[in-house]
């Protein structure tokens, strides 16, 4: 699968041997290039979230408020800082390398934003 519209022309990687591996795709940037129509972007991100489901890597998925969130110090007291992660994918891969290939297959990158991803840990 994978769609072919605007800038986004790439497929979610086969996930044959889905294994016990999570990562958090951590999505970077408020708005990718917004020089793109906004339903268009809609759809792409839409049909890239039904590769990842489909494909049997989907977790969670989820998007962050506009509004800046907040941070606690360590004194105690809350400090406002801007918000610098728009949304999140949990998914499940076999290995880093194919949790990267997710997150490079996504319609985020190919409009400007970043993807950081980080692996879970095994919970007890």
């Amino acid at each position: 699968t994978g769609g072919v519209l605007g800038r986004w022309s790439a497929s979610v990687p086969s996930q044959d041997s889905i294994g016990g591996e999570e990562f958090m795709l951590l999505l970077r940037g408020e708005e990718p290039d917004r020089r793109a129509p906004q339903p268009e972007l809609v759809r792409e991100y839409g049909a890239w979230a039904g590769d990842l489901a489909t494909s049997g890597a989907l977790v969670s998925e989820g998007q962050l408020a506009a509004a800046p969130g907040w941070w606690v110090e360590p004194s105690g007291a809350p400090a406002s800082r801007s918000a610098a992660i728009s949304g999140f994918f949990l998914v499940r891969a076999p290995s880093a390398d194919s949790a990267l290939a997710l997150a490079r297959a996504s319609p985020h990158v190919a409009y400007g934003g970043s993807i950081e991803v980080r692996q879970l840990k095994a919970s007890r």
